[in-house]
């Protein structure tokens, strides 16, 4: 039910901690089945398409893992880059994430995440541009707006960093969007 190569050893963890609880803990074989494929995780490569059309993949890629995860899913499932919007808190390796996922992008769209421990939109396009001289590089501190912007180049882009970002956007589009 989850996209992402990395959500197989997931669910595989998942499924042997099961077996491994044995009597104790008894969970049929469809109950597996049913839940590995009918699971959900908002903001975890959850594809939302707003009225118009538009698509955002969001995913809170909030740590080097994540961002190099979603890296390799967006090269795999998208051939042609995407528009990325991205916003981080202070807290994170934000040079290794960019390191991920600058060449998985078409062009970076950087924002705020609404929160006092996010980067400054200026201050992530900044370091961007010094790990990627030449990449396409804009800012927009309002996230809605940054993802309005990414739209403009493309009806498919990819909003990822912090969970507090994927949280605004998915408020700010909310009611009027659907799962894909």
């Amino acid at each position: 039910g989850l996209r992402g190569d990395h959500q197989v050893p997931n669910a595989l963890v998942a499924v042997r901690l099961l077996e491994a609880l044995g009597p104790q803990l008894v969970v049929s074989a469809g109950a597996i089945t049913a839940g590995i494929r009918d699971v959900r995780w908002p903001g975890r490569l959850q594809m939302i398409e707003v009225p118009g059309g538009q698509r955002v993949l969001l995913d809170a890629a909030h740590n080097p893992a994540g961002a190099w995860a979603l890296a390799a899913y967006l090269k795999r499932e998208f051939p042609e880059p995407l528009p990325i919007v991205f916003g981080a808190l202070r807290d994170k390796d934000v040079s290794l994430m960019l390191k991920a996922l600058l060449p998985a992008a078409s062009r970076m769209v950087m924002t705020e995440p609404p929160t006092p421990r996010a980067y400054a939109a200026a201050e992530l396009a900044a370091l961007a541009r010094r790990l990627s001289p030449g990449a396409q590089i804009e800012e927009a501190s309002i996230p809605t707006q940054a993802l309005t912007r990414a739209w403009t180049h493309c009806p498919v882009v990819c909003a990822a960093g912090s969970i507090f970002l994927i949280g605004d956007l998915l408020a700010g589009v909310g009611a009027e969007a659907r799962d894909l």
